[in-house]
């Protein structure tokens, strides 16, 4: 799948393509020792209007062999996102909810941030359960 953005606010990257599609970047990659995470740890930006973080990567940054080209746009769920989900549908009273990829919540060992590897299954449990 590819589009180009239309933000009226950003301007800039109206012409910029994102390539991409489930699965592409498995969650574990982002996490991984040496990963996109743990080389760019202030590409970390913040979406209010989803609670989700995201990796705005310089222009010269290149990803790994999973997107087949150079990323510099790289969404993903972390124990601040997964916490905030839950927090939503039990304050909205859902009555269920689905976890996308839930066998990508098992991080690699050693991943960055001093992660453990049950680290996002434990704030899906918190976000969801407590």
């Amino acid at each position: 799948m590819t589009f180009s953005p239309t933000d009226k606010d950003h301007p800039e990257h109206v012409n910029d393509k994102i390539t991409g599609g489930d699965n592409n970047f498995p969650l574990g990659d982002v996490f991984a020792s040496g990963g996109a995470l743990d080389r760019f740890p202030t590409a970390r930006q913040w979406d209010v209007v989803a609670q989700q973080p995201y990796l705005s990567l310089p222009a010269e940054a290149t990803s790994d062999s999973h997107c087949g080209q150079a990323s510099r746009y790289i969404p993903y769920d972390d124990e601040e996102s997964i916490i905030a989900k839950g927090r939503l549908s039990r304050d909205k009273r859902y009555g269920g909810t689905i976890v996308w990829t839930l066998q990508q919540l098992r991080l690699p060992s050693g991943a960055t941030g001093g992660r453990t590897r049950d680290t996002l299954i434990q704030a899906l449990r918190t976000g969801f359960l407590s």
